[in-house]
C-alpha cells in the first residue's frame, strides 16, 4: 500500500525534502522566499520519493532580469526496515537542477543551467536505551555538472560526504561529518562546501577538505511549542586559492562557528467540538 500526495502553490519545501547537508544548508530558510510551484510527494512501504518544482522568477516582455526555476527530486528505497534488532539501512538519490534564462530573456547572462546530485548509504541503529536512543552514519558519493552557461570555470565536480550522528536522552543530538571535493559548487548548501571564492570574482579553490561538527539540544514545553538551542562548525582546509589571472595565493585553515536558540510554535485551538 502507498499514498501519493500533489501540491500546487506553496510546496512542503526547505528541510522537508530531506536533502543531505552540503545540498542543502537550513539556514537557507531564512534567506530566501518560500518555495511555490508544483511538487508530487509518493510513499510506499519501500520506497518514498519527494519531487517538485520551484519556480523563483517569472518574466515578460522587455523584463531586465532572468526567469529561474529549480527542479528537485529526493527519494530514499528502503533496503532493509527496522526490526526487532532495530537496524534499517537506507539508499538516498537526491538531485537539483536550477535553471535561469527563456526565450523573452532580454539580458546578456545568456542560459545558465546547474545541477548537483547525490546517491549515498545511510545506516540506522535505533537502541533501547534511556541515555542512547539512536545512532546513524551515512556515505554520499556527489557530482556537480554545469550544462550550460559560464558561472563556473569549470563543468564537471566530484565530491564525497560522510556523516555520522548520535541521539541521547530523546533531547540532545551530536553530528559530525567529513567533507571532500575538487570542483565542486552546491546551488544550495553552505559556502564552506564550495570551490568557488565568494570574495575575488572567477577564483577557486584548489580542493576543500571541510570537518562539520553540530551539536543541537531540543525540549518539548507542550504540545504545540518546541525548545531548542543548536551549534554548528566548520574546520575548512581549501588548500591554495587559484586566482583568475592566473596568480596563486595560499588559503589558511579556519574554523567558524554559530549559535542560536529557537522556538517552534503550532497554536491551535478549538472552535466548536460537535456530538
Amino acid at each position: 500500500m502507498g499514498a501519493a500526495t500533489l501540491v500546487l502553490g506553496d510546496l512542503y519545501g526547505g528541510a522537508n525534502h530531506n536533502l543531505i547537508l552540503p545540498l542543502y544548508n537550513p539556514e537557507t530558510l531564512l534567506t530566501t522566499d518560500p518555495e511555490k510551484g508544483f511538487q508530487t510527494i509518493i510513499r510506499t512501504r519501500h520506497w518514498k520519493m519527494d519531487a517538485w518544482i520551484d519556480w523563483q522568477s517569472f518574466i515578460y516582455e522587455m523584463d531586465k532580469h532572468q526567469e529561474a526555476f529549480t527542479v528537485g527530486m529526493s527519494q530514499i528505497l528502503h533496503l532493509l526496515h527496522p526490526h526487532a534488532h532495530g537496524w534499517s539501512l537506507d539508499l538516498p538519490v537526491q538531485m537539483m537542477v536550477q535553471h535561469r534564462g527563456g526565450e523573452q530573456d532580454d539580458t546578456d547572462l545568456g542560459v545558465q543551467t546547474l545541477c548537483n546530485a547525490s546517491v549515498g548509504l545511510q545506516l540506522r541503529k535505533t537502541l533501547h536505551h534511556r541515555v542512547f536512543n539512536e545512532a546513524a552514519l551515512e556515505m554520499h558519493a556527489l557530482g556537480a555538472y554545469q550544462q550550460a552557461g559560464k558561472l563556473w570555470p569549470f563543468n564537471n565536480g566530484a565530491a564525497m560526504w560522510v556523516s555520522g550522528s548520535l541521539n541521547l536522552w530523546h533531547a540532545l543530538r551530536l553530528q559530525l561529518g567529513w567533507w571532500k571535493t575538487q570542483d565542486f559548487v552546491t546551488l544550495y548548501g553552505s559556502p564552506f562546501f564550495n570551490t568557488l571564492s565568494l570574495k575575488n570574482e572567477g577564483a577557486r579553490f584548489s580542493h576543500m577538505n571541510t570537518a562539520f561538527w553540530s551539536v543541537e539540544f531540543v525540549r518539548t514545553l507542550s504540545r504545540d511549542y518546541v525548545f531548542g538551542a543548536k551549534a554548528n562548525g566548520y574546520v575548512t582546509d581549501a588548500g591554495h586559492l587559484l586566482l583568475k589571472n592566473g596568480a596563486i595565493d595560499p588559503a589558511a585553515l579556519r574554523h567558524t562557528f554559530s549559535f542560536g536558540v529557537f522556538l517552534r510554535a503550532h497554536p491551535r485551538f478549538l472552535l466548536k467540538r460537535f456530538k
